[in-house]
């Protein structure tokens, strides 16, 4: 859009309707957009135009919000359009027509993947579990964006990581591939396109130890967990790779990484305190 020299903002009603600018645009998706007329002003030649506002209808919702689809040039989701008043026999239709020929598309979903670079961020457990080919003792795969797929070609890229030891880096005798997870919007929509990605072998190493392999020797289960015992119900612990894994009978279980400092009563200490956290959330006394 042209630099313009203009003089003050005059507050006088705009001579475009909001309907035209409105029928500008096309809709995609299920969040609106508004319109607001923000005055009048004539530029250094005498040429008067309307000054409106374009903002999508959840602006507001969230401080870093960026939407799918704007045909502005800042990408912001709230925007102001200087357009030409025509004359009085005439609409503003041509002049915005003109002024938004190539993109028109309005799209005000939230669009996570222009923070991120992937927009299947919320899928990545989904995305890991698929991938992994373990038979038995599987040890969760580490699922992270690594897009450099281009908006249009609707794949975006992922790397996953078998991280055994469990410091957060891919080290040199662990596998680590990459797998491409659909993003149209279709029933696919951030599922792996297995035809074209291969899927990792990600278990248990043999001998793993933990700080806290000896958790239940220094609790009484009868004192601790009185309800669980009394029901029958027996809660196992079982170190994977220097992560303490509560695994329940009744199949209900989680993951938890201990910060410990290589203390063993502050180990047991955090153990213990998440362990009686998991059993609260998910009242096990009563659905195992």
């Amino acid at each position: 859009m042209p630099r313009m020299h203009h003089a003050a903002i005059q507050r006088k009603k705009c001579s475009c309707k909001s309907k035209n600018v409105i029928g500008t645009f096309k809709l995609k998706g299920e969040t609106n957009f508004e319109t607001k007329c923000l005055g009048t002003f004539k530029n250094e030649k005498g040429v008067k135009f309307d000054r409106w506002q374009v903002a999508c209808s959840n602006l507001n919702e969230r401080a870093d919000f960026v939407p799918k689809v704007w045909p502005f040039k800042d990408g912001s989701g709230n925007s102001i359009v200087h357009v030409k008043q025509p004359p009085s026999d005439k609409t503003c239709k041509k002049g915005l027509a003109k002024i938004f020929k190539r993109n028109r598309v309005i799209r005000c979903e939230h669009d996570e993947s222009k923070l991120t670079g992937c927009q299947c961020g919320e899928f990545k457990d989904g995305i890991s579990k698929s991938m992994n080919t373990a038979k038995q003792e599987k040890l969760a795969l580490t699922a992270t964006c690594a897009n450099t797929e281009s908006a249009e070609s609707e794949i975006e890229t992922w790397k996953l990581h078998c991280d055994s030891n469990g410091n957060g880096v891919i080290d040199n005798d662990e596998e680590a591939k990459t797998v491409s997870v659909n993003t149209k919007a279709n029933e696919f929509y951030c599922k792996v396109k297995k035809t074209i990605s291969e899927g990792l072998k990600c278990s248990k190493p043999a001998g793993a130890t933990c700080l806290c392999d000896d958790f239940w020797d220094h609790f009484d289960y009868e004192v601790d967990f009185k309800k669980e015992h009394k029901k029958g119900i027996k809660i196992v612990t079982e170190c994977v790779s220097g992560t303490e894994k509560d695994g329940k009978e009744c199949g209900i279980s989680m993951v938890k990484k201990l910060k410990h400092d290589n203390e063993k009563e502050r180990c047991l200490s955090k153990l213990k305190s998440d362990i009686k956290t998991f059993v609260k959330e998910n009242n096990i006394a009563k659905f195992c």
